[in-house]
């Protein structure tokens, strides 16, 4: 997947949701290591003499390089070693969810852990329950300012790496990630129709867009509204302009107590819209056996007119189709609502991710002092996050640091720079542009002026721009327009046991629901109680026990 240099976080969030198979093994060699090496205070300050650090690693499938680097060795392990006095390895690197989740279980059950890894908050709870994971109170004190300030925007990132007020874990602050309904202008324009603003017109494009033959082929073999069998959080902006929220541990206060997302009755109402969809043939009807990728492919073959994505997606995957169709155009809107305004989108706040060290590792501070790299090279080294290479391909380079730390309001303010400086027809100093978002913002120009308009900078044009989904996001954060998940402790004992139980039991009835499988009307109550049975009554009453307590 290719995003955002800030995103990498959340698609291994994605990656990591399932739990782990533990073995109550021999852990690593008891007692802390004695250090010796040496390091001053200061954000970035070296070891003397160098130290060797190993991280259990999750690459990019079709990750990119400068010419002659490797994973073990490219500008970012480079950097490591010269400014920071760190050698970093990796005992093995995954480049799937599953690969990852597996090789890290044998790891944990082995006692065979690198250094430091990234993990998923349902191991990271059961890591620390097991006494497997370095207290991070003392390292956190090497954070910079520009880290602090994220910590501190988001206070609930800091409380849910915390037990026992005790800090084991360090998340980036979570932001919005502009999850709205993308939509084929060039289809729009070829049957004269307008982007969706209400539910009656979202219907009416997926029709057009699934029996008017909207890419003049005179084939039947487009989609109105592209889904797939697996609940993907954009599509969760769908669900929620009826109350329905199918998020993973995504709770809405009702008459003082918290209530799960996923068996609200807006959920129901959403199912049948989808439901009715799926009769009248506007989405694909075989949808319930595709996974994401399966999605994305449709979308790059040019089959699928509208679908739910991120502020992000003119990255990856609409601008393989761009590539592929230069005429091919998308326009990002809010998921229409049956109340006539924009539906809310869902913001969890609390972390998909923690970066971790394993409790015997003498050097746990090193998480923090890469986390500051990376954000002064933000600030001046942009081209460790992306460069073009010989051949005009993008080269997106941030991926291969291992340990990152952002704030998602950097897209926000680049978009304002970008804005500022497209009417004047080159980037002066006075807009703004900071360095790190000096090469969307040149690509983004270049599509303004007509210089450039393949896919790259079409791309960028489509996030950063006037009219582009960066600007999405900045109206939402000015009108309310989002829901924030109600709970934001760490997950409980209760949710540790069948969090990923009720995941998979969400999404099947999902599927079975909308396919008609299992009715709406006379199952609903079957789902409720699966929910309960599954170990759904068990950890709403953990969450509301902790919500009494606020």
């Amino acid at each position: 997947m290719k995003t955002l240099f800030r995103l990498v976080t959340g698609f291994a969030v994605l990656l990591l949701l399932a739990a782990p198979v533990f073995a109550t093994g021999a852990d690593e060699e008891a007692g802390a290591p004695a250090r010796t090496s040496t390091t001053d205070e200061s954000p970035t300050g070296p070891y003397e003499p160098p130290i060797s650090v190993s991280y259990h690693a999750f690459h990019q499938p079709a990750q990119d390089f400068l010419e002659g680097d490797s994973f073990e060795d490219n500008l970012w392990t480079r950097a490591y070693s010269d400014e920071l006095g760190v050698e970093l390895s990796f005992p093995w690197s995954a480049q799937s969810g599953d690969a990852y989740r597996q090789r890290l279980n044998i790891a944990i059950a082995t006692g065979q852990l690198a250094d430091i890894f990234s993990v998923s908050p349902i191991i990271f709870g059961q890591l620390v329950e097991d006494g497997r994971l370095a207290p991070l109170d003392d390292a956190w004190e090497y954070m910079s300012d520009d880290g602090r300030a994220i910590m501190e925007w988001s206070p609930v990132t800091r409380i849910a790496g915390t037990r026992d007020g005790v800090l084991y874990g360090i998340a980036e602050a979570r932001g919005p990630e502009g999850k709205n309904l993308w939509v084929r202008q060039d289809w729009l324009d070829a049957l004269g129709l307008d982007a969706p603003q209400s539910v009656a017109e979202f219907i009416e494009v997926a029709r057009a867009f699934t029996f008017d033959d909207p890419d003049g082929n005179g084939q039947d073999d487009t989609i109105g509204f592209g889904i797939s069998g697996e609940l993907d959080d954009a599509l969760q902006t769908f669900f929620s302009g009826w109350g329905g929220y199918p998020i993973s541990n995504f709770w809405v206060e009702s008459g003082g107590q918290l209530e799960y997302g996923a068996i609200q009755p807006g959920m129901r109402e959403a199912l049948r819209a989808l439901r009715a969809m799926f009769e009248e043939g506007t989405v694909d009807p075989e949808f319930g056996v595709k996974g994401e990728g399966e999605l994305y492919d449709d979308i790059a073959a040019g089959r699928v007119g509208m679908y739910a994505g991120y502020f992000w997606s003119p990255l990856w995957p609409l601008n393989a189709l761009k590539g592929e169709d230069p005429e091919s155009d998308w326009v990002p809107v809010y998921f229409p609502s049956p109340s006539g305004e924009p539906a809310p989108e869902p913001l969890d706040l609390t972390p998909g991710e923690f970066w971790v060290a394993r409790a015997d590792f003498p050097y746990p501070e090193v998480l923090v002092k890469m986390m500051n790299l990376f954000l002064e090279y933000q600030d001046e080294q942009p081209e460790y996050f992306n460069q073009i290479d010989a051949n005009g391909e993008v080269l997106e380079l941030f991926h291969l640091a291992p340990v990152q730390y952002n704030t998602w309001r950097n897209n926000v303010d680049a978009a304002a720079a970008i804005q500022r400086a497209i009417p004047v027809g080159e980037i002066l100093p006075e807009h703004g542009v900071a360095p790190a978002s000096m090469f969307g913002a040149e690509q983004a120009m270049l599509y303004a002026t007509g210089a450039d308009t393949t896919a790259t900078p079409w791309a960028y044009h489509k996030v950063f721009a006037d009219g582009g989904s960066m600007n999405l996001v900045r109206w939402r954060m000015d009108n309310d327009g989002y829901l924030e998940n109600a709970f934001f402790g760490p997950p409980g004992d209760a949710w540790l046991r069948h969090g990923q139980a009720i995941n998979d039991l969400v999404e099947e009835w999902y599927v079975k629901f909308v396919t008609g499988e299992e009715s709406i009307d006379s199952d609903w109550d079957a789902y409720i109680d699966a929910f309960s049975n599954i170990g759904g009554a068990e950890v709403t009453a953990e969450v509301n026990a902790w919500f009494e307590n606020q």
